[in-house]
């Protein structure tokens, strides 16, 4: 497979280790991240094929139409702007 079809950002200590140490449960955040964002109006999708339009419509709807509009915004709204930005040499 691709190898962006893996996840490759941290590992057992940062993940799983650094998690429970802080009090986190991994699953449970991953899970009300997955509720809150995963949105059909936060995706984009780009279809090349010889088939015609009709029938890649149909594809595309039979493939993600299950997905749920939850007009979500998206995370980055939650943050942006709120945390200070990094001066060189000025301090709070």
């Amino acid at each position: 497979g691709h190898p962006f079809s893996k996840f490759f950002t941290g590992n057992k200590k940062t993940l799983l280790e650094g998690t429970k140490r802080q009090g986190i449960n991994l699953r449970n955040e991953l899970v009300k991240f997955y509720e809150a964002y995963y949105s059909s109006n936060q995706m984009s999708l780009a279809v090349v094929a010889p088939q015609s339009l009709p029938q890649l419509k149909q594809y595309v709807s039979d493939a993600f139409g299950d997905i749920p509009n939850r007009q979500s915004n998206p995370p980055e709204d939650k943050w942006a702007f709120n945390i200070q930005p990094y001066l060189a040499g000025k301090s709070k």
